[in-house]
């Protein structure tokens, strides 16, 4: 559908999620900093698929911002993996692309 939808949710460590932003809509993802191990690996993994529209997401708090994620093209869909290095979260994005 056509109209604005902005939605956010706090992800957990050790979780799989399937994210499909709506055309024209936003999603903010909060990752876990308190209470985490700086000794432990551990991570998180999200399926996101975008609209056809203005459709985007926004994870906090990276340790950094990668280009890719202001560059994320409408109607496609990533894997995003956050691995936790101790004292934030760094991220890994894979575009995935269909069989022919």
């Amino acid at each position: 559908d056509s109209t604005v939808k902005t939605s956010s949710f706090n992800a957990s460590v050790g979780k799989y999620y399937v994210v499909n932003v709506p055309n024209n809509g936003s999603v903010t993802v909060t990752l876990p900093t308190s209470n985490m191990s700086s000794t432990k690996v551990q991570n998180i993994i999200f399926l996101v698929t975008l609209g056809s529209g203005n459709a985007s997401i926004t994870f906090t708090s990276i340790a950094f911002a990668t280009e890719g994620f202001n560059n994320m093209a409408a109607s496609s869909t990533y894997e995003v993996n956050a691995l936790w290095n101790g004292t934030k979260w760094i991220m890994a994005m894979t575009k995935l692309e269909a069989v022919q």
